[in-house]
């Protein structure tokens, strides 16, 4: 990965993990703007991904998940519907692959982060139009939040857990 300032880390800047939790990568190395881990074998069909947490040059930590696949579609699965602290939404379906989910009451705005036990950082969605889409790579349970603007400057949270089948 190659970051636009000069970046920081320790042992665990980088992570890349398989559909089993098993890790793929050996250790980070950073120089400079670029954080890199040789990945330990090949990766063959399935679902996976990495995590990185590094300190960028002002002093901010920066913390993502992203998902991938390789040579996997998404299986076909009955939209859901998602409550959180009481809140109902609609996600696409409740199985591993790409998903979509919307938010409630005509609300916009906002972003999705769900959290698997397998990573320490969120897998973060975007909201654009009410829906947001991303991957949810692995089975389990996740742990969603969803903040969403309320009248263009308040802030709404809802959360909850939410099972993914393989």
């Amino acid at each position: 990965m190659v970051f636009a300032e000069r970046v920081t880390g320790g042992a665990g800047a980088l992570r890349l993990v398989d559909a089993a939790g098993r890790p793929r990568a050996g250790a980070p190395r950073i120089a400079g703007r670029e954080l890199t881990a040789q990945v330990t074998g090949s990766l063959g069909p399935g679902r996976y991904a990495y995590a990185y947490e590094v300190t960028s040059g002002d002093g901010h930590v920066i913390r993502r998940a992203v998902p991938f696949a390789v040579k996997v579609t998404t299986p076909a699965a009955p939209a859901a519907t998602v409550t959180l602290s009481g809140q109902r939404l609609r996600l696409s379906g409740a199985r591993v692959g790409v998903r979509t989910l919307a938010l409630w009451g005509g609300l916009e705005e906002g972003t999705a982060e769900w959290r698997h036990p397998f990573l320490d950082a969120p897998f973060t969605w975007t909201f654009a139009d009410g829906r947001a889409r991303g991957m949810l790579p692995f089975p389990g349970a996740y742990r969603l939040t969803v903040r969403a603007l309320v009248d263009g400057f308040s802030e709404r949270t809802v959360s909850g857990t939410v099972t993914i089948a393989g």
